[in-house]
């Protein structure tokens, strides 16, 4: 549907998705490695307008927590309010796969791990815009493809596995 190797700025985007059809979108990124535990810089937005937080459940965004040590927390976050994370995505380019299921709700994963998704708000998220952020000196989009519907484990699995060994990133 969409594949982009922009690496910063906001797109509008060819339209085609209802408000809560189901999409599955695929981003290789380099870690944030110089944030502090209260930052939550935002990598990706994807929504109606990815310029606002202020209408609820219009858009999500892919947000990186650092913790201690090598670690950090990826967060795939609705608009005002909470989200699902992973942790554990250690220093290095990361394949992440986030959007939303077949219900409604927003799902996340990286490095082909286990999939953690928010069923506590249907999403209203219409096909129109994404943006790509750069918070910081160390933090770089390699490229972003989305697709309609919610992937299977395995057609995930597959594409990130392709992404991570494309682009070297910690993938099996």
């Amino acid at each position: 549907m969409y594949d982009s190797t922009a690496s910063t700025g906001s797109f509008v985007l060819p339209g085609g998705f209802t408000n809560t059809e189901a999409r599955t979108i695929y981003t290789v990124y380099y870690n944030l490695l110089d944030i502090t535990d209260s930052a939550v810089p935002t990598v990706i937005t994807y929504g109606a307008n990815a310029l606002s937080d202020s209408v609820a459940n219009s858009f999500i965004t892919l947000r990186q927590q650092a913790w201690a040590g090598d670690n950090n927390f990826l967060l795939a976050r609705r608009t005002g309010g909470n989200g699902a994370g992973i942790a554990g995505s250690t220093p290095g380019v990361n394949v992440a796969t986030f959007g939303l299921n077949g219900a409604g709700n927003m799902f996340i994963t990286t490095n082909n791990g286990t999939v953690a998704t928010d069923s506590a708000v249907v999403m209203s998220l219409p096909h129109e815009r994404i943006a790509f952020n750069s918070p910081n000196a160390n933090s770089s989009h390699v490229r972003t493809l989305i697709y309609r519907g919610y992937h299977d484990a395995t057609t995930r699995a597959a594409i990130s596995r392709y992404l991570g060994n494309k682009y070297g990133a910690l993938v099996a």
